[in-house]
């Protein structure tokens, strides 16, 4: 089972990634959390959140992803990643935001400003 799904993302990606970041792909959880895309000089060029770390991170280096012009340039520019798993969706929220008011990654456009994220309060 194992080696038809490495042999499926060696199919899947492009050859012109480095293999230590097949490896890393290969290695990700499916757990929810946030992925740090690093550019050259292992500068954060991109903070996001997933449900599914593992499926998210694997769609961007697919062959056939269908990405917009902004987020192809970025997967031209990730050198690395990296990954935090949370506990639920609600803590990766909380943490992606930090993440990019701290680092002000370049292809993040949302949230880098001194703003809060919203939340909904609920009393009873």
């Amino acid at each position: 089972m194992l080696s038809q799904f490495v042999l499926s993302l060696e199919q899947d990606f492009s050859y012109n990634y480095p293999m230590d970041l097949t490896n890393k792909l290969l290695q990700a959880p499916s757990s929810p959390g946030i992925y740090i895309m690093k550019g050259a000089k292992e500068k954060t060029i991109y903070v996001g959140k997933a449900k599914d770390l593992r499926n998210r991170l694997r769609s961007y280096f697919q062959k056939s992803a269908a990405l917009d012009n902004r987020k192809a340039k970025m997967v031209e520019e990730i050198r690395d990643f990296e990954y935090i798993v949370t506990e639920n969706e609600v803590e990766a929220l909380a943490l992606e935001a930090n993440f990019i008011k701290r680092f002000k990654p370049k292809f993040n456009i949302i949230l880098r400003d001194d703003k809060n994220y919203p939340y909904l309060k609920l009393t009873m």
